[in-house]
């Protein structure tokens, strides 16, 4: 019998499982190695590390005291720095701080904090020079400079003119002019619009045909004198008064559709007060204390704001100011569309005429300005739709100044519309001083209008704003003057003798009206470019 070998029994778990230990543990072992890399590796990863940690601190570091104005002189020293914008038209201008040349327009200057002298020069315009004060982390802006030619060149566009009526200047740099011709019945009005932004003198003048029956006459059937009051905001009318005899007349003349135009007070048979316009030239008309909005075409009552009040003025978004009359004297009201109105401010023994008022807005920020002529004072009110109508005691004002002088209490407010940030508005206290306020930084200021170094001081008879930084004032003699918002870079620009004048800001000209020795009238162009 053959006897068979005998194979052993292969136990599979027995000999898997050494296996598996052997591979965890092995396993384990790379591991461990991995985790327990070479000292020197280890210290260079941990220098590494901290280098980038001690530069993020020191960039940090750097970056914050950056932003707080510090920075590092060649020398090594650490100084206070703020920063100056710089722009002027021309562009290209030479910028020279502290008498060295830094730059050219469109420049952006780091300059020490405290006092410096900026420059601006152009070949052929007059130099711009203002000295001014910096702190650190400060940023002024100088984007306002406009160059005046050294030599100003003028010359007559249109000449042999019929003594005329002008009106203002407006929003599209349109004016209307006016004047009588004939006697009696035969008499009638010339009425004709004027686009002072047009080069060709032929395209100019355009006639207003305004239908014949609109003004009153006298018994004798002649008209009586005829003068404009303001106009719509989007320029397409201006108001008129016709004053005949005792009778005064106020006339909404659409100046895009004269036929469209129509007297208020032959449509409207209660005395009116006060009118005025909103942006879509619909009529808020003050007649027997009621205050209302009118359409312009129908002069149909749409909507009723108040009873009882004295004068008004209306302006955007719904926002009205009026006076009222009460025991304390005379109330001064805001309201906001519908809403309850808000008391102001109260004053004793004064009218209406004695007071004005403007409602500004500037980033947002709402700003009442009011002044009080008998009193001389200046009150501002911040956000002041945001007081309780409820309260018993009045808003505080956040501004308040009373002057030694103040000659008239018309608010002049700046045009929007300039890449300066700011809105500003002007007073006149005496013959040559004037009082800006600087709505963007909440900043007074008042200064004499000099000329030369000798400090001559200029008296002024008529002050309006060119663009939001720049104020043409006009002398008893007839110059016409340019100056910055705060009396820098005075420059005399022309004479004219009569009081009106226009800067026409899209075509960098000056547009004036001038009587001859004949007795004829001209209008003159002076340009800003050479």
């Amino acid at each position: 019998m053959v006897e068979l070998n005998k194979v052993p029994r292969i136990n599979n778990k027995s000999n898997t499982r050494p296996n598996s230990k052997a591979k965890k543990s092995k396993n384990k072992h790379a591991r461990l190695t991995h985790a327990h890399e070479p000292r020197s590796k280890f210290i260079k990863r941990i220098l590494t590390y901290s280098a980038f940690a001690l530069l993020t601190l020191v960039l940090t570091f750097l970056v914050f005291y950056r932003a707080k104005g510090y920075t590092f002189t060649k020398s090594g020293e650490v100084e206070k720095r703020g920063i100056v914008l710089v722009d002027s038209a021309p562009v290209g201008a030479k910028v020279s701080l502290n008498g060295k040349e830094v730059e050219k327009t469109e420049a952006k200057l780091e300059v020490p904090e405290g006092r410096h002298t900026l420059s601006i020069q152009a070949e052929g315009y007059r130099t711009w020079q203002h000295t001014f004060d910096i702190a650190s982390q400060e940023v002024r802006w100088f984007f306002y400079p406009y160059l005046i030619p050294e030599v100003i060149k003028e010359k007559t566009i249109i000449d042999g003119l019929e003594p005329k009526t002008y009106s203002k200047l407006s929003p599209e740099g349109r004016v209307v002019s006016s004047y009588k011709k004939g006697q009696g019945l035969g008499q009638s009005f010339t009425l004709e619009l004027l686009n002072l932004r047009e080069e060709d003198p032929l395209k100019i003048t355009a006639p207003l045909v305004v239908p014949a029956q609109i003004f009153t006459r006298d018994g004798t059937g002649s008209l009586g004198e005829l003068s404009f009051i303001e106009w719509s905001p989007n320029g397409d009318s201006i108001l008129l008064k016709h004053q005949i005899g005792q009778i005064t007349e106020l006339v909404n003349l659409r100046v895009e559709n004269p036929i469209e135009s129509l007297n208020l007070n032959k449509t409207i048979t209660s005395p009116i007060s006060e009118v005025h316009y909103d942006a879509r030239s619909r009529l808020f008309i003050l007649t027997n204390g009621q205050l209302g909005l009118y359409n312009p075409k129908t002069l149909e009552q749409e909507l009723i704001i108040t009873e009882g009040a004295l004068s008004f003025q209306n302006f955007a978004e719904e926002r009205y100011v009026y006076t009222k009359s009460s025991p304390s004297g005379l109330d001064i009201y805001l309201q906001e569309s519908s809403k309850p109105a808000i008391k102001l401010n109260s004053f004793l023994g004064i009218s209406p005429s004695d007071v004005d008022y403007k409602y500004i807005v500037n980033r947002r920020t709402g700003y009442l300005i009011l002044t009080n002529l008998i009193n001389k004072e200046l009150f501002i009110y911040k956000n002041p739709l945001d007081s309780d109508p409820n309260q018993e005691k009045l808003p505080e004002p956040f501004y308040l100044s009373t002057f030694n002088s103040l000659i008239t209490p018309k608010i002049k407010d700046s045009p929007t519309g300039s890449p300066q940030p700011g809105t500003y508005f002007a007073l006149q206290l005496s013959g040559s001083e004037i009082f800006v306020y600087n709505l963007e930084d909440e900043e007074a200021m008042a200064y004499n209008v000099n000329k030369g170094k000798i400090g001559e001081q200029i008296q002024i008879v008529e002050l309006g704003w060119i663009d939001s930084q720049r104020i043409q004032v006009r002398t008893p003699e007839g110059n016409i003057y340019y100056l910055d918002f705060d009396g820098n870079y005075l420059n005399l620009i022309s004479n004219t003798n009569k009081e009106l004048s226009y800067f026409i800001k899209s075509r960098s000209k000056t547009i004036l009206v001038s009587s001859s020795a004949s007795g004829k009238e001209m209008i003159k162009e002076v340009k800003f470019k050479n």
